[in-house]
């Protein structure tokens, strides 16, 4: 990679184009020193299980917002703020519950929140 980015900076140089061989030495240098091995290996992607687990999270989460919201309706907080927490979390959730993994844990895990006590507040 960094003789494709040598030889365009020798070419940029040639031409004159000033600020294009500025990028490409800086790209080369970065490039130089950045550590060898698995540095550009993409971020790891959640595992089904990682992702069972989160929606295990998630239904215990959504359970103690559903209580919060109960609250509010009794004047105990603000129901705006909550409706908004709501729908970040719909957003923040959305890759969650797109999983088949994360489902099945939302699932199991209301399943537990409505076998518990704390079920009847659900």
């Amino acid at each position: 990679m960094t003789a494709q980015l040598e030889a365009a900076l020798v070419k940029a140089d040639a031409a004159g184009d000033v600020e294009g061989a500025k990028v490409l030495a800086g790209e080369i240098r970065r490039l130089r020193s950045a550590p060898k091995g698995d540095s550009l290996q993409l971020a790891k992607q959640p595992t089904g299980m990682d992702n069972f687990l989160g929606g295990l999270k998630k239904a215990g989460s959504d359970t103690l917002l559903g209580v919060k919201q109960l609250g509010a309706m009794a004047g105990m907080g603000d129901s705006q703020a909550l409706a908004q927490e709501a729908a970040q979390n719909k957003i923040r959730d959305a890759e969650l519950m797109n999983s088949g993994a994360g489902m099945a844990g939302n699932v199991v895990g209301n399943i537990g929140m409505s076998l518990l006590p704390g079920g009847a507040l659900k």
